[in-house]
């Protein structure tokens, strides 16, 4: 009430289903009106991989540009209201597409087409954001991203399991091997793919997940 308009107490909390980086929920009040909250999972987590301010301050920032993304409401960094770091943003309408018979019941045959076209524009419009413009100059390093990013897999995978896979160490150093010279820098999404989209029965991507 205190953050966000026209909100109606009390509040109904509901887990949504199938993300594995974050906890969501859908948050409904007395008049019906939904959002979706947004937090780290419970117990342990990896570091720097459930970091919610950055995907908050990340979709804030591309709310001017031509990426779909949803509104947001705010963002909460005190624990004491329910033990860690959440945003609120608001609900947007869609489906999530994870096999083909979904896909089918959701999506007109007519207009499959055009979610494939749409899906690879969505991603083109991350590539085309001026992070200078949207104040996301900042976000990260540039230089050696590919490196960057196999050390962190590698980092990350070692610190999920004890189990001894030198076929995993082996696949990195093949990849830092032949890393192809980096000629630009430029916002990517990290896991940009159908299930983290929603999408309209049109085909069109009303909003991109999961950053």
């Amino acid at each position: 009430r205190e953050h966000a308009e026209g909100v109606v107490p009390p509040l109904t909390f509901s887990l949504i289903t199938g993300g594995h980086s974050n906890l969501t929920y859908r948050v409904v009040d007395q008049a019906g009106t939904k959002w979706v909250l947004r937090r780290p999972p419970l117990g342990h987590i990896l570091v720097g991989a459930h970091d919610v301010a950055r995907e908050h301050r990340l979709m804030s920032a591309l709310a001017s540009t031509q990426v779909a993304v949803p509104p947001i409401v705010g963002l909460c960094q005190n624990p004491t209201v329910n033990g860690a770091d959440f945003y609120v943003m608001k609900f947007v309408e869609g489906h999530v597409l994870r096999f083909a018979d979904e896909a089918t019941d959701a999506i007109a045959d007519d207009s499959m087409d055009s979610l494939a076209t749409n899906l690879i524009d969505g991603l083109a419009a991350i590539h085309e954001v001026d992070l200078e413009a949207v104040g996301l100059a900042d976000l990260g390093k540039r230089e050696a991203y590919v490196a960057r990013q196999l050390r962190t897999w590698l980092r990350q995978f070692s610190s999920m399991t004890a189990r001894d896979l030198p076929v995993i160490t082996e696949v990195h150093d093949h990849l830092t091997a032949t890393i192809p010279e980096q000629r630009t820098a430029t916002l990517v999404h990290g896991d940009y793919r159908l299930d983290n989209c929603l999408v309209t029965g049109a085909g069109e991507v009303a909003a991109v997940l999961d950053w």
